[in-house]
């Protein structure tokens, strides 16, 4: 699944200078809400949002659930980072399941638990739903129907008294407050009917005319420091004074804007509207950059940390984005003392303290192209001894106290080096020589804390504003659980103030109401419902409301829809789109449904049973398409294997989800090579036909693909002589790739691949007869290096590969072994955590495969 962590790499280049930045552990369970199982292969989401203050930092990726329900994310923190992880999975109702955790470096394993439904319930043939849009009067409400069932009639209640007989109603109320508004549908084609009621507030906060908002937005385009500005400016305006913070002015309404140098600006919009009598500045920070990565284009980064047992050790990072959001595919690094490496996170050790330049230079091969991509970037590297110098560092956060709300601050010194005295000057004219002090304001606001360390051989000062307020007021959140028995729905209410006397107040959506932390509510019909719970302390100093929609009945479907692109946005013109579930086990290829594009490269599949919660979307040419052969099977948005595609999730409302097609390399085979094999499930299961099998190059492009004859078997034939990867394509099997070398002397390789246990292999047939045996490799998981026992029945050329999950190789050793048992070590230290391929090929060419798992 996809992993992005965005940052400002400068600015995290400058901090690893002072820290060595830790990891979040993000785990835990999922289980099923009947009897408590384990659910596998449940997708959950791991979020980070940019935190407040000066953070730029942001973390997202999605995990799957092993068999055993269990899942787990490690997330690189930058140093002295801390906030809050937002950890989500979908329910088979459609609903998102959310928790969320403060991390920081002292409290960096997290452990959520989630129970979800695997048989869900709900639905018929009709699905009442609506939503809305204010419009220039903020009594006005546009009414957006987004109804299933292909209703013909629609009926409104705006609860104010008026209704409507529209489809997409506009209603004026004659003043704010909360509606109760429902919205009644029938089908004539269905023989259906539903009916929904939602909560609608009504208010004159939102912009109208007479009154203006200022407001802009940006984005870079494909010339380097200059940017496009987007007016979003509220209240009609007609005159826009725009003053982009480098001495350079326009009166456009939405500017193209280059700027002379790389930078920070301060860029104004100042708006004004004639017809409404009122105007608007807003000023916001714009970064400019020629940073930025375009597609086919990469970008070298790096960051450093100095060993905590060596200070003239140096741990470099490699942040590097090759082509596309790949890997790259070589490092150089110039160390600036002379020396260089060819590793991808190298530990070097400096002879002496000081300041280096230090150079890493990428190279990317574009997996869709082919081109070639080259970036450099140099940065000076502190080499600083920390045992005779120190800075000053400090974090801080409120205590906590109820009585004393947050005028209770818990200081914590995170000084470098080896200080041994501590001078803390608080703002507020008291002082500590504490090295941890709890200090108590006597009132909010905002202070200049200094602290000051020193030793023998050093002092240093660090000053930071801190901010304190008087937090006595009560502050509460409300939310609820519940369990559906065809229309009877058990609530349970909760609030973050405790005590008997809080009030829980229900809206079940429906135009029914309730009182009490435990309900039950039966409703009429099945429907999605927009339910309300209001929870009011006992002393009615806190209220808090809670909306989360609710789905009542049985058989809820949904629609998957979207539009096929080839290459520059052009509509594929012959194509079947395939939509697939998993398939955990490998025993088939679990086709939902096939359906073809229409001639503006549209697809659609009604009635989707929402019970299987996730599925995929893959498009494939038909050999009636003009670009047949151009293009292999690639899912939603833009993958080539299930593991990397985004899934579809039961929308109600809807989602396009869009195919575009990946080009294979379009070469024509002229040489002698061949690879043959056949595709057979495990045990007795037989033969596999129609899979698909890839053929990537040894840097995992596509070159071309095929799918098994009524046999099992595949041919690739006329192949020049290299390396080349097989990759076996069925949803919710895990592939082990296999790597192939063709040359002069070995022109022909014939394997077999065995699906079994949710895996798809190399099976016994393709052993090498140099080979006797090949141990398991110890210890696994791998934390450090790793070693494996081989016996060799002649003298051979060993190459020892290691691949990840995509075949890509991160190292290569070459070796001439005698015959007999060796151990081997693998250098497995400076790999990433995650799951990786040993490929051990002697010279028949025949390779052998280990899976290992590494760890941090």
């Amino acid at each position: 699944m996809k992993k992005i962590i965005l940052s400002l790499l400068m600015g995290l280049v400058s901090l690893a200078v002072m820290s060595q930045g830790y990891n979040l552990n993000v785990n835990g369970y999922v289980t099923d809400d009947n009897g408590g199982a384990p659910v596998g292969q449940q997708m959950v989401n791991i979020m980070i949002p940019i935190q407040t203050g000066d953070s730029t930092f942001s973390y997202f990726n999605s995990v799957l659930t092993d068999p055993n329900g269990y899942f787990e994310d490690v997330v690189p923190i930058l140093p002295n980072e801390e906030g809050v992880v937002f950890v989500e999975t979908f329910n088979c109702d459609g609903n998102i399941l959310s928790e969320s955790a403060a991390y920081s470096e002292n409290n960096n394993n997290l452990t959520f638990s989630f129970v979800v439904c695997t048989d869900p319930s709900g639905g018929g043939d009709c699905e009442a739903m609506f939503g809305w849009q204010y419009t220039e009067n903020p009594l006005s409400l546009a009414f957006v129907d987004f109804s299933m069932g292909s209703p013909n009639t629609w009926n409104w209640d705006f609860g104010d008294g008026g209704s409507s007989s529209e489809q997409n109603p506009e209603h004026t109320f004659a003043e704010e407050g909360e509606y109760a508004v429902t919205l009644e549908i029938f089908s004539d084609s269905n023989s259906c009917s539903s009916i929904i009621t939602m909560p609608v507030f009504v208010s004159t906060d939102t912009i109208i005319p007479g009154e203006c908002e200022a407001m802009f937005t940006y984005q870079p385009t494909d010339i380097p420091l200059t940017l496009e500005f987007i007016n979003l400016s509220m209240g009609n305006p007609d005159t826009w004074s725009w003053d982009f913070g480098d001495g350079t002015a326009s009166s456009e309404q939405n500017p193209v804007h280059t700027f002379a140098a790389e930078g920070e600006y301060m860029v104004s919009l100042a708006m004004s509207s004639d017809s409404n009598d009122c105007s608007s500045v807003i000023v916001m920070p714009v970064y400019v950059g020629n940073d930025t990565i375009w597609p086919g284009e990469c970008a070298a980064m790096y960051f450093y940390f100095a060993d905590s047992s060596d200070y003239n050790t140096i741990n470099f990072v490699d942040l590097s984005m090759g082509s596309n959001g790949t890997i790259p595919s070589s490092w150089t690094w110039d160390f600036g003392d002379g020396t260089a490496s060819n590793e991808q996170n190298p530990i070097h050790t400096y002879q002496a303290f000081g300041d280096y330049e230090v150079c890493l230079t990428i190279t990317s091969i574009d997996d869709i192209t082919g081109d070639t991509c080259q970036s450099d970037f140099c940065s000076m590297v502190n080499v600083i001894d920390w045992e005779n110098e120190c800075q000053a560092a400090f974090y801080y956060y409120p205590e906590g106290d109820p009585i004393n709300g947050g005028l209770d601050i818990q200081f914590l010194d995170n000084s470098w080096g080896n200080p041994t005295d501590w001078v803390w000057d608080f703002g507020d004219g008291s002082s500590s020589n504490e090295q941890n002090p709890l200090h108590s304001y006597t009132e909010g606001g905002i202070y200049q804390v200094c602290l000051s360390v020193s030793s023998p051989t050093c002092e240093s000062t660090y000053c930071e504003e801190v901010f304190v307020f008087n937090d006595t007021i009560e502050d509460c959140f409300a939310w609820f659980e519940y369990q559906i028995n065809d229309l009877t729905v058990d609530y349970t209410g909760f609030s973050s103030v405790t005590g008997d006397s809080t009030i829980f107040s229900w809206n079940f959506g429906d135009g029914e109401s309730a009182v009490g932390q435990y309900v039950e509510h039966t409703y009429t019909e099945a429907g999605i419902y927009n339910v309300e719970l209001i929870a009011t302390s006992g002393n009615s100093n806190c209220s808090s409301i809670y909306n989360e929609m609710v789905w009542v009945g049985t058989e809820f479907t949904f629609s998957v829809y979207g539009n096929i692109y080839l290459e520059d946005s052009l509509n594929a013109d012959y194509a079947n789109v395939n939509l697939i579930t998993f398939d955990t086990l490998g025993q088939n290829l679990v086709n939902f449904a096939t359906t073809q594009i229409d001639d503006y490269g549209y697809y659609q599949f009604d009635e989707v049973p929402i019970e299987n919660c996730i599925y995929f979307v893959q498009a494939e040419l038909t050999n009636a398409s003009a670009y047949y052969g151009d293009y292999v099977p690639t899912y939603h948005y833009s993958a080539l294997n299930w593991e990397n595609a985004y899934p579809v999730f039961p929308f109600p409302t809807g989602f396009s989800y869009d195919v575009y097609m990946i080009a294979d390399s379009n070469t024509t085979n002229s040489a002698n090579g061949n690879i043959v094999g056949v595709v057979s499930a495990g045990e007795s299961r037989g033969l596999m036909s129609d899979v698909e099998i890839l053929l990537l190059s040894e840097n995992g492009n596509p070159l071309t693909y095929l799918r098994t004859d009524d046999n099992g078997n595949f041919n690739f034939s006329d192949l020049a002589y290299g390396t080349y990867v097989v990759y076996t394509e069925i949803v919710g099997v895990e592939t082990i790739p296999a790597y192939i070398t063709l040359t002069a002397e070995n022109p022909d390789a014939s394997i077999s691949i065995v699906v079994a246990n949710g895996e798809a292999a190399l099976g016994i047939d393709n052993q090498s007869a140099i080979i006797e045996s090949l141990g398991n490799i110890t210890p696994n998981p791998v934390s450090q290096n790793a070693y494996i026992n081989i016996s060799l029945k002649e003298v051979t050329s060993l190459r020892v590969e290691i691949l990840n999950q995509m075949g890509q190789v991160v190292s290569v050793e070459n070796k001439t072994m005698k015959a007999g048992e060796t151990r081997l070590e693998l250098k497995t230290a400076k790999l990433h955590e995650g799951l990786y391929i040993l490929n051990i090929t002697p010279s028949d060419g025949i390779s052998s495969y280990k899976k290992f798992i590494k760890l941090r």
